[in-house]
């Protein structure tokens, strides 16, 4: 199984693929160990995005947000401490791509964020994998005002990706079914960063 960085990695550079860390309590390793490796459908506001062209932003190993020339650079996350990683684009039309990784001792989280050429927020695709053997999917599309005028939502088992009802369990845990919403593109806690010209990228 790989590492949790390596699966960090995974998700945030390549096609989207995502698979729930491996350093978890006794209880849940065990379905951890059964889990493979999942594509996830990540929302495109539009056409043109280049991911070879994306901008690395991470808060690993402190508070402080660094920008890293390749995602390879970007130092094992910690589980503790609210530690994430993004990966930024923009294509000609002044659209921008965000996509967002984490995890905490139990779960998974991913996010790709839509943000129009003004640069507010169209969509939201989120998707939580347990080690419980269970996931939640959600996607948002807001209208001008920032509104929700399309939410869906879905529990899915983590071992076949079909639709299952709500868990029991889901209860216990309702900060996971609450994704992060950054309704402007100048919200993202890297912006200061971002601003900046790419070639301050910090190396490992």
């Amino acid at each position: 199984m790989p590492r949790r960085n390596d699966i960090a990695k995974i998700l945030i550079i390549g096609s989207g693929l995502l698979l729930p860390g491996s350093n978890v309590r006794p209880a849940v390793a065990q379905s951890h160990s059964n889990i493979s490796v999942r594509k996830i459908a990540l929302v495109r506001c539009m056409s043109g995005f280049d991911q070879t062209a994306e901008r690395i932003f991470a808060n690993s190993g402190s508070k402080t947000w660094k920008e890293y020339a390749k995602v390879e650079d970007v130092p094992a996350l910690s589980l503790d401490d609210g530690e994430q990683m993004f990966a930024a684009s923009a294509n000609g039309h002044g659209a921008k791509q965000v996509r967002l990784v984490e995890y905490n001792e139990d779960a998974s989280m991913s996010y790709s964020y839509c943000f129009g050429p003004a640069g507010k927020l169209n969509s939201l695709h989120y998707e939580l994998r347990t080690g419980w053997g269970w996931g939640y999917a959600e996607e948002r599309l807001l209208g001008p005002s920032g509104e929700i005028v399309q939410r869906s939502t879905k529990f899915f088992d983590t071992g076949s990706n079909q639709k299952i009802p709500r868990p029991r369990q889901a209860d216990d845990v309702p900060d996971f079914l609450k994704p992060t919403m950054y309704r402007s593109f100048d919200s993202l806690p890297f912006i200061a960063l971002f601003k900046n010209a790419r070639v301050n990228a910090t190396q490992k």
